[in-house]
């Protein structure tokens, strides 16, 4: 699940939320924030975002 929001919006909290209903009916989670953009970090960041090993942890 991909939540996106400005700041201040509640996506975070929303998050947060289903993260400890599902660790309550024993579900691992995994929260992680990313970029605003994929080249906010650096050029390169674009180009990871399309390799194989990036793409079949999505899947």
């Amino acid at each position: 699940m991909i939540l996106l929001g400005p700041p201040g919006t509640g996506d975070t909290h929303l998050a947060v939320a289903l993260q400890v209903r599902a660790c309550l009916a024993g579900q691992c989670v995994l929260i992680a924030t990313a970029p605003p953009s994929p080249t906010a970090t650096s050029p390169r960041a674009a180009d990871t975002l399309r390799t194989p090993r990036f793409q079949a942890g999505l899947g």
